[in-house]
């Protein structure tokens, strides 16, 4: 039954036309004849459709998960908050969604059931089963099937693809039928159609309907010998299936009841209405064995009776524990590994086999079933004890066993059909895995000299265990740098790359360019590496002046500070300048450095000068009739020195007397007063101290402030 939503049409065929249409080959089944289905001689799919949304646009299936519900011992509690239930959608929900229609039919009329198609296609077949999709169809309660008749299951396709609507070489058209160019592919109609088939099912009217269908009663027979054997010895049947004058076709099984519960054992195809040979399928245990015909399309099913009697006694088990181990892209390496690299993508399987090592996932022999029990140096590995599956191995996934050497044991617990059984110590060996340790991609690694760099270490892996341990270590030359290494480990679950990751930091100021190692120590489970990283250094120059803030009392005063002059990363050629930088409205200020230069890291001192503002004398003011006096003196003065008639006395005499004349001519009202000279203004002010050089190429300047207080 096709109930994946998608597709339609023949699905087998052995002769075709010139069109392509299936022309003959396989007889088409007896219980699609006669429904509405195409005599087309082959098997037509879909049987019936069903829901399959999406899970888009509010619609969907309602599922209940028991286990998501904290508050309810029994889980899918009707009860607000709801969190056990869920909505899901697509084109695979059809297909559960029905398998509890039929869990629902096999509760409602206590039968195991075959084919399904068997019973729906006659329950289709019934007047008024089937009733078209539409609003009245959903009241009526005697409806089985809702009959789609609008619509199709018609695709897009590419141009010039088979039967595609649009010819045009790299256009999209949509599928069309092969005999019209114009029709969609699989399109819906009265009747059985190929794209919904019978329709979609009213579930509570199948159930109920489901004994509603007759077919030939039919009888089946079974013999086995012998009846008392170890478990994995072949015993010989027969399955004979009578009804009427025909001849039952299909299939019919073994089924057994060891534990209690009736189960399929084997399943074997009728020819001829019957089935022959052997078995080495019985389970273990003392318990009656039946066939069941699951019927056909005529004859329907039935069980053999009396039930036989068997007595299957245990047989040995052979019990192994290995690694099986992986490359990158998910391909087995190996099956029965003992050594893998730590955090390597492996996992552990322990195998129960028959008495001849036979596995029955691989092997058509019975499965054992029961637990096994993991132990590591004989304490539990993980849980412990863990549950076979239905092929007969545990797999221990996801596992990672620390680095170094294991003693791994599986033992077997045995069950109805196979002894318990041990794998024995298995010697097991984890390597440490690969490391890689590099500078991280954010850092770097050139700075200005003077300033700090954070150095990120990343020690990579390629392991999904947990996050490595272990220091790093930083060196220059053989030197170890100082400082405190911070540490952060990821393990593969919590890392950003996917995979286990330490990550180091270490803060420092170099003093030159130069290279730094970095050595990861490893731990346990993790190899050591190292690398190293070169740290170039720019040429640089710091000023550390103290104090920093200057005052000067009066205006005319000084004020002094020592800075120091630290600089590196390259040679100065001519050493380290300073000058100062005053601002404009410091006037009447200078600034004077002792020494002026140096050329290795020293101090010096700055001293900042102020300018006082005051009175400066000046020549007096001498009126018109003294100056004629001074002249006249000046003449005489002259014409005696000529005739030697001057005295000393008479000079004295003449300079007094000019003396006074000025003295007395140059009063007014300002008479005798000196002019004013321009000072430094008070203020707060901002002096630069600016330090210059070169190195190689480079020109480098710094500066540093100075706060200036003139009161």
């Amino acid at each position: 039954t096709d109930l994946e939503g998608g597709g339609g049409g023949p699905s087998t065929c052995s002769v075709f036309d010139s069109s392509g249409n299936c022309a003959g080959g396989y007889p088409k089944p007896s219980w699609q004849v006669g429904s509405g289905v195409p005599d087309d001689h082959v098997r037509d799919l879909p049987d019936i459709a069903m829901f399959a949304s999406n899970g888009a646009n509010n619609s969907f299936y309602i599922i209940c998960e028991a286990d998501l519900n904290g508050t309810s011992s029994t889980g899918c509690d009707l009860n607000a908050p709801y969190s056990d239930f869920q909505g899901i959608g697509g084109t695979s929900v059809p297909t559960p969604a029905f398998a509890g229609i039929m869990a629902l039919v096999n509760q409602k009329t206590g039968e195991r059931q075959g084919n399904a198609d068997y019973v729906l296609y006659k329950l289709a077949a019934k007047s008024g089963a089937s009733c078209t999709s539409n609003s009245s169809a959903v009241t009526n309660s005697a409806c089985i099937f809702y009959d789609v008749v609008t619509g199709n299951n018609s695709v897009a396709c590419l141009g010039g693809s088979p039967d595609c609507s649009n010819t045009m070489q790299g256009g999209y058209g949509a599928l069309v039928s092969s005999s019209s160019s114009t029709t969609p592919a699989w399109t819906s109609g009265a009747g059985y159609d190929l794209a919904t088939g019978l329709g979609s099912v009213n579930a509570a009217n199948l159930v109920n309907n489901w004994k509603s269908v007759s077919f030939t009663p039919s009888t089946t027979k079974l013999t086995l010998s012998p009846t008392t054997i170890t478990h994995g010895q072949p015993v010989q049947f027969t399955i004979d299936v009578t009804g009427g004058s025909g001849t039952p076709t299909g299939s019919a099984a073994l089924q057994g009841s060891p534990a209690g519960n009736t189960y399929g054992i084997a399943n074997f195809a009728l020819s001829g209405g019957a089935a022959s040979g052997s078995t080495d399928l019985l389970p273990g245990g003392t318990y009656t064995v039946t066939a069941r015909y699951s019927g056909d399309g005529t004859y329907g099913s039935s069980t053999s009776t009396p039930p036989v009697s068997v007595t299957v006694s245990k047989e040995s088990s052979k019990t192994t524990v290995a690694l099986v181990t992986f490359d990158s892209n998910g391909n087995i390496i190996s099956s029965t590994a003992t050594s893998a690299a730590y955090g390597s993508p492996y996992i552990l399987r322990s195998n129960v086999t028959n008495s001849a090592g036979q596995n029955c996932a691989t092997t058509a022999v019975a499965c054992p079933t029961g637990t096994v029990t993991l132990t590591d140096s004989g304490k539990p590995l993980d849980l412990g004890t863990y549950t076979l599956n239905s092929q007969g191995y545990y797999e221990d996934q996801p596992i990672q066993l620390g680095g170094g050497s294991h003693s791994v044991m599986s033992s077997y617990g045995g069950d109805n059909s196979f002894f318990a059984s041990s794998s024995g110590t298995v010697p097991m060996t984890i390597s440490k895995a690969v490391t890689q340790t590099t500078l991280d991609a954010s850092v770097t690694p050139s700075i200005q000299w003077g300033s700090s760099l954070k150095l990120l270490v990343n020690v990579n892996t390629q392991s999904s265990g947990v996050a490595p341990t272990g220091t790093v270590q930083f060196l220059s030359g053989a030197k170890p740098v100082s400082g405190t290494v911070s540490y952060t480990g990821y393990s593969a679950t919590t890392s950003p790359t996917g995979y286990a990751l330490l990550q180091a930091a270490l803060t420092i100021t170099p003093s030159a360019s130069e290279t730094i190692a970095m050595s990861y120590s490893g731990d346990s489970n993790y190899a050591a590496s190292s690398s190293s990283a070169q740290i170039s250094v720019n040429p640089g120059i710091t000023l550390s002046p103290a104090p920093t803030n200057l005052t000067i009392a009066l205006p005319g005063g000084t004020a002094t500070s020592t800075v120091a002059v630290n600089f590196g990363g390259g040679t100065f050629s001519g050493g380290i300048n300073l000058t100062c930088s005053i601002p404009p409205a410091m006037q009447a200020t200078t600034c004077s450095f002792s020494p002026s230069s140096l050329s290795a890291p020293g101090n010096t001192t700055v001293t900042i000068t102020t300018t006082a503002s005051g009175l400066a004398p000046r020549l007096p003011d001498i009126p018109p009739g003294g100056m004629l006096l001074i002249i006249s003196l000046l003449l005489g003065f002259l014409v005696a020195a000529r005739r030697r008639r001057w005295t000393p006395a008479a000079a004295l005499f003449c300079l007094l007397a000019a003396a006074a004349v000025v003295a007395c001519g140059g009063g007014g009202s300002g008479g005798g007063g000196g002019g004013t000279t321009v000072g430094t203004p008070t203020g707060m002010y901002t002096v630069g101290v600016v330090a210059s050089g070169t190195a190689g190429s480079n020109s480098v300047t710094n500066t540093a402030n100075l706060t200036v207080d003139v009161q």
